[in-house]
């Protein structure tokens, strides 16, 4: 029995530590960003007379409003930069770039921005799109390069960013929903503990909407690496590596947020399998810039507190609950980490009722998602073959059949016998915590299957 306690205690605090940790990681980061704040960001500025921006924007089966929206957005923003656009068009037929090239032409009439574009096969994943294209232009050293995606709207552009840069993302949605707003505000959240790590580490990843790099730096770090998915982190953890320095750009891009449960879904297991992916990839250089890990590992919240309710609802029904003082130190951690945000926008005088229901509602979708975030976690470690699919971020909110969430289904019945019948065993303190779980994973699911977790 003493032996069965022992490894219980021992399994419970490492999934509590592995889940948790997000929790005290950030409260650092949010405590460096607002102490910091003023002198957080760093800019290596050059004049843009002297340099020639190239825009890259890849389009993997995108309607073509969407695309000549983008357009619109940008092209009075880009002029003044001798900007050149390079739509990567991959997998779209002669007759839908003929059609996207007639109305690029209405919109062109009157500006002096280049746009170039370059068909492309089906493209194994984005970085394969993106070199494909610098392969095939012939760009000046003078060259700075900045990737968008196709809904992304580049704002307060001052002068362009040398080096490895990597913009502050400002979140929008155009579907109003409470899933979409919880998704603006934790944008909004996750950059002030990117400026808080940049503070304290002298590193922030690069993210795919806005990466900025002169051709130099593009070349030196072996440009886009095709073995991973993100390759946007990949490129930061390259330049970490080489000691090439990340600066914040003087410029933010507006970036639209998935505000469905399904389009949530798909980006959330995306990027699960690419930081995974990307800790098997660079385990060595992780363990030389504790940092890279601290942020990739992020990801193991959702997925750590599915399999911690698991081991607590085990652990009960096998008469091995850990002693009491395991049990509270827990607790307390579960507390902590259930309240840090509303509490840090309360502290700062930024909460409202309405900013804690959609913080609520992007909670419950996590929990929710969360056994397809572990498959998406193992399948990154295991490196196994991963489709390069873009977020479908327009699509309007709709209820899920019972058969295309049966994963979710599945789990929720599973985790929901299992704490009904360790609570019918016996009750412990860390029963409230698989109590919790379960409960916003039920409550989460029928939003889901009922269309109300998005509006």
């Amino acid at each position: 029995m003493l032996f069965t306690n022992i490894v219980s205690s021992t399994v419970v605090l490492v999934l509590a530590i592995f889940t948790y940790y997000t929790a005290i990681f950030h409260t650092v980061l949010l405590y460096a960003y607002d102490k910091h704040r003023a002198r957080v960001l760093k800019y290596a500025n050059i004049s843009s007379k002297s340099t020639r921006l190239i825009v890259l924007v890849p389009c993997k089966r995108e309607p073509a409003e969407i695309v000549v929206k983008f357009l619109v957005n940008n092209v009075q923003k880009l002029e003044k930069y001798y900007a050149t656009i390079v739509y990567i068009l991959d997998e779209y037929s002669i007759e839908e770039i003929e059609d996207i090239l007639s109305k690029f032409l209405s919109v062109l009439r009157g500006h002096n921005v280049d746009v170039i574009i370059l068909p492309s096969r089906s493209s194994k994943n984005k970085a394969s799109a993106l070199n494909r294209a610098l392969r095939a232009l012939r760009l000046s050293k003078d060259s700075v390069i900045t990737v968008l995606d196709v809904d992304s709207i580049l704002e307060n552009i001052g002068k362009l960013d040398v080096a490895v840069g990597s913009p502050r993302w400002i979140g929008y949605s155009i579907i109003d929903s409470k899933l979409g707003r919880g998704q603006v505000l934790g944008y909004d959240i996750f950059f002030r503990v990117l400026e808080g790590m940049y503070s304290i580490f002298r590193w922030i990843p690069t993210l795919g909407s806005g990466l900025m790099a002169d051709l130099q730096h593009l070349a030196r770090l072996g440009y886009f690496s095709e073995d991973v998915i993100l390759e946007d982190v990949d490129f930061s953890i390259k330049a970490a590596r080489e000691g090439v320095s990340i600066f914040y750009p003087s410029c933010t891009v507006r970036v639209q947020v998935p505000a469905t449960y399904t389009a949530l879904l798909k980006q959330q297991v995306r990027w699960a399998y690419g930081a995974a992916q990307l800790v098997r990839k660079y385990f060595r250089t992780c363990l030389r810039r504790p940092v890279v890990l601290l942020y990739l590992m992020q990801y193991l919240t959702y997925a750590g507190q599915l399999l911690l309710t698991v081991v607590i609802d085990a652990a009960v029904l096998l008469n091995a609950a850990p002693p009491l003082a395991v049990q509270l130190f827990v607790y307390i951690m579960f507390l902590y980490a259930s309240a840090l945000y509303p509490m840090y926008l309360l502290l700062r005088g930024e909460l409202t009722k309405d900013k804690l229901v959609w913080l609520n509602r992007v909670n419950m979708a996590f929990v929710v998602m969360s056994p397809l975030i572990l498959y998406g976690l193992v399948a990154g470690f295991l490196n196994m073959p991963f489709r390069w699919i873009p977020t479908p971020k327009i699509e309007s909110p709709r209820g899920l059949s019972p058969r295309e969430c049966r994963i979710e289904l599945v789990v929720c019945i599973f985790l929901t016998v299992l704490t009904v019948l360790a609570l019918l065993h016996d009750f412990c303190i860390l029963m409230l915590i698989s109590l919790s779980y379960v409960a916003s994973y039920v409550w989460g699911l029928v939003r889901v299957m009922q269309s109300q977790l998005a509006r």
